[in-house]
């Protein structure tokens, strides 16, 4: 009798340890391979920027995006930008930011901000992106103009 409560207890005590493993969630932060993964995508977007394929760039935007905007507002965008500004020169990647969740309800939030150097100016360009499912998308692009040098 003593061994199968024994055993009862055992048997409970896993039980609860595999239900508290199931639904466990964690994060990490500022992961460096994270970082290379959101960078992809800008990469992407720069690389389609540079050679005027603007239609490709619309796949790098997600459905939050979508949500308050269209392709029409991204090509006017990033035609003005050719425009105004000319070739990039340079791009430097000054500040980032992610975070990825693992577990029940993952998720994947990035920000990439760059230091752009155009032939013209200069700007800010921030990134935010998101993880759906398999792969990371903008939802949101703003340009800052005229980055003041120190």
């Amino acid at each position: 009798m003593r061994l199968k409560n024994i055993f009862y207890n055992l048997l409970v005590v896993l039980l609860i340890n595999q239900f508290i493993c199931c639904y466990s969630e964690y994060s990490r932060e500022n992961s460096f391979q994270d970082k290379l993964d959101a960078e992809k995508v800008t990469d992407r977007f720069y690389s389609a920027m540079k050679i005027g394929d603007f239609k490709s760039i619309h796949s790098l935007f997600g459905n939050d995006y979508y949500r308050v905007s269209d392709t029409f507002r991204i090509d006017s965008i990033l035609t003005k930008v050719s425009f105004k500004f000319g070739k990039l020169n340079s791009r430097n990647l000054s500040i980032w930011h992610t975070k990825v969740v693992f577990g029940n309800e993952p998720s994947g939030d990035y920000y990439l901000e760059y230091k752009n150097y155009y032939e013209k100016d200069s700007t800010r360009e921030k990134f935010y992106l998101k993880k759906y499912d398999d792969s990371i998308k903008i939802t949101s692009y703003t340009l800052v103009l005229n980055i003041p040098e120190f």
